[in-house]
């Protein structure tokens, strides 16, 4: 959807003091959290197909949950979806 492109990649920083590979950067970085979190997508399918969660430990995925929900809280507080949008992506993956 163009419109979520749109909103992840509008900076908020309307300063032309900045130089453009830090914008850039700012721009590239909720897409590289969203790839982060899909790093655990092959155990996600495994546990699919096995119907079972074998001996996976709990902590990790409770982690990125605990992460996901803070980092929404701020993103939400601060109003910045470069934000709380990757971070909700993570969460629904997380709770997944």
């Amino acid at each position: 959807n163009i419109h979520v492109f749109k909103l992840f990649s509008t900076s908020t920083i309307m300063d032309d003091s900045i130089p453009g590979w830090v914008k850039f950067c700012g721009n590239l970085a909720p897409f590289a959290a969203i790839v982060v979190f899909l790093a655990p997508f092959p155990t996600i399918k495994q546990i699919t197909t096995d119907r079972s969660v074998g001996n996976l430990p709990l902590l990790p995925y409770s982690s990125m949950i605990a992460n996901c929900f803070l980092w929404i809280t701020y993103g939400l507080l601060k109003h910045e979806i470069r934000i709380w949008g990757p971070n909700g992506v993570g969460f629904a993956l997380a709770l997944f």
